[in-house]
């Protein structure tokens, strides 16, 4: 493969890395459709990842007779399957699937589970559980799992789906997913997770601030306008805590609430 091709292939995926990172939307259109042979240089795996990118049902029969290989590992990794689902198309993401592929190919880049948690679509999702994925694997090139990012794109019934399935909620190699959606204030996924057995009790290991609890310290040094919906959901937070025997308060700067409290928070 000539350097520059490699170099747009690497600036391609460090832009995917980027968008797991800062949050850009995921759905924006895709502009790798039609760089495959960027990462794929064998002529049998790059013909089976065109066609699973298109959705070619007999292409991807006729390869995979002709001894094509549904795990074959491109450059940084990535598979047929996981260019299937970065250039979202169902029918060639589940075809490989169903014959064989890997949920979970070790890539150095956003994997196949993140981006099927951080599609607003979650048939994607729902394919990818139907063939027992690891929910809990964390990539190495953005340090996130699926968890991270359904909390991080916003995608609430994937994060019910993951929790569902059994993703480890305390599963982490850094920040929580509990406390990654407090900060971004999404309460009502902090709840959720809570409800469903995430640790109350994660204790900030070292700093100025080492010793205190990471959610309830969280909750303290983030405000929020008191008129919206997160507050609320905050609110329930605080209180769910507090039946844990742990104690959270707001900010003590933060403006007060100029309307009613819903009735469950009365």
């Amino acid at each position: 493969m000539k350097l520059c091709h490699l170099k747009s292939l690497l600036l391609i995926l460090t832009a995917l890395r980027l968008q797991a990172s800062c949050g850009v939307a995921m759905d924006m259109p895709s502009n790798v459709s039609n760089r495959a042979a960027e990462g794929f240089t064998d002529p049998k795996a790059l013909a089976l990842a065109e066609a699973a990118a298109r959705g070619d049902v007999r292409a991807l029969e006729r390869l995979v007779k002709d001894g094509a290989d549904v795990n074959y590992a491109g450059r940084l990794g990535i598979t047929p399957a996981w260019w299937a689902i970065r250039n979202r198309n169902k029918k060639g993401f589940e075809w490989l699937l169903a014959h064989g592929a890997n949920p979970n190919p070790v890539v150095q880049s956003i994997t196949i589970m993140e981006m099927a948690a951080g599609y607003e679509d979650s048939e994607f999702l729902e394919i990818a559980l139907r063939y027992k994925p690891n929910l809990n694997l964390v990539s190495r090139a953005t340090g996130n799992s699926a968890l991270d990012s359904a909390v991080a794109y916003s995608r609430k019934h994937n994060l019910e789906l993951l929790v569902k399935a059994g993703a480890d909620l305390n599963q982490t190699s850094g920040v929580s997913p509990v406390v990654t959606a407090a900060r971004l204030s999404r309460y009502d996924y902090a709840l959720l997770m809570l409800q469903a057995g995430a640790d109350t009790a994660k204790i900030i290991p070292d700093g100025p601030n080492g010793g205190q609890n990471e959610l309830a310290y969280t909750i303290s040094h983030g405000l929020i306008n008191p008129d919206t919906d997160a507050f609320e959901w905050r609110e329930r937070v605080i209180r769910f805590l507090r039946k844990q025997g742990i104690e959270a308060h707001p900010p003590p700067n933060e403006r007060q609430r100029s309307k009613p409290l819903p009735p469950d928070l009365r």
